[in-house]
């Protein structure tokens, strides 16, 4: 169980500094237009970004939560890194980025991950694991709320579509809300 929450806040912290924090502090200083915004080339993707195209976030985030993933099971690792280098290709076909864009992103978010991984390996996670439980708790409680919340309106337009019974598309008067899928919902 240590060894999966461990997992977890490597892979996460990685994440974090590689791509919020240092290519952030990267783009900062030094600004690359995009290739589709440099060249005149058909943009497939965005219309109007202003933002650095050097390093990727998405390389410098992929390639951390990879390599963090792999430093714990190979196999997996591989699976995530296969994705990586596949999704960033796609971003250097769309004209997103340059490959040089995605070689810095990679090489950012590999040093990351290896350099939390092994700050992990010199500290004690003992005292750790209980503020991650409850954590846990709290983001769990939370989504189910945001579930419980969605949930009738989703009953509500399949309702209008005809995928479920009219009864399910029945609105309160007073305050305009999918009355019934909502008790449906509370007591499922």
């Amino acid at each position: 169980k240590l060894e999966k929450i461990r997992i977890f806040w490597v892979t996460v912290i990685s994440v974090i500094i590689s791509r919020l924090v240092i290519t952030e502090f990267i783009r900062f200083f030094y600004y690359r237009p995009r290739p589709m915004l440099a060249h005149q080339i058909y943009q497939l993707v965005f219309k109007n970004v202003n933002t650095g195209s050097f390093p990727s976030g998405h390389a410098t985030l992929f390639f951390a939560m990879a390599t963090a993933i792999y430093l714990y099971n190979k196999k997996w690792g591989l699976i995530f890194l296969s994705g990586a280098v596949l999704m960033n290709i796609s971003r250097i076909i769309a004209g997103v980025h340059y490959p040089s864009d995605i070689l810095g992103g990679a090489v950012i978010g590999v040093i990351s991950a290896y350099a939390i991984y092994f700050a992990f390996d010199k500290i004690n996670l003992k005292w750790f694991s209980s503020i991650i439980a409850v954590s846990a708790v709290v983001a769990m409680t939370s989504v189910l709320l945001v579930f419980q919340l969605g949930q009738p309106r989703i009953w509500l337009s399949m309702s209008r579509d005809g995928l479920l019974p009219k009864k399910f598309a029945t609105v309160h008067k007073k305050y305009q809300t999918p009355s019934y899928a909502t008790i449906v919902t509370g007591l499922a």
